[in-house]
């Protein structure tokens, strides 16, 4: 069972996405692999269409909204919150590391409370938590 980074789900609203991440993609539904989102990928994809709206680039980001609706939709029930759960892990891997990279580190905790691989670019950002991962891109 994998919880998608953002930087692995953006690759879904991309005309062509990575190889590696296609490819992904193809395994996880050929094995019906479970796949997760965080609450916070859907945060950070929003603030980048908003920052779309505020620079003027309406048309690019009505488009990405209308994909991210999409996604939202195909994940629904699979999408995970930050809970207490999640929060108390977060605050561990904070002491045991650093604070740098919050919300990486927060979808890493996410990963270990429930069991996930977290599929991302960013490994160095999550190689010390303890998490399990599997970087697509490379």
């Amino acid at each position: 069972m994998y919880l998608l980074d953002t930087n692995v789900i953006s690759q879904l609203m991309r005309l062509n996405p990575n190889a590696g991440v296609a490819a992904f993609f193809e395994l996880v539904k050929k094995d019906k692999s479970r796949v997760y989102l965080s609450s916070l990928t859907i945060g950070e994809i929003q603030k980048g269409i908003t920052k779309l709206v505020r620079s003027n680039d309406v048309k690019q980001a009505n488009l990405l909204q209308k994909k991210m609706d999409l996604i939202v939709q195909e994940y629904a029930g699979s999408i995970l919150p930050i809970d207490e759960d999640v929060s108390s892990v977060w605050g561990v891997i904070l002491a045991k590391t650093d604070d740098t990279n919050a919300i990486d580190k927060l979808i890493a905790a996410t990963g270990i409370v429930y069991g996930l691989t977290v599929v991302t670019r960013n490994v160095r950002h999550i190689q010390d938590t303890g998490v399990k991962y599997l970087n697509p891109f490379s």
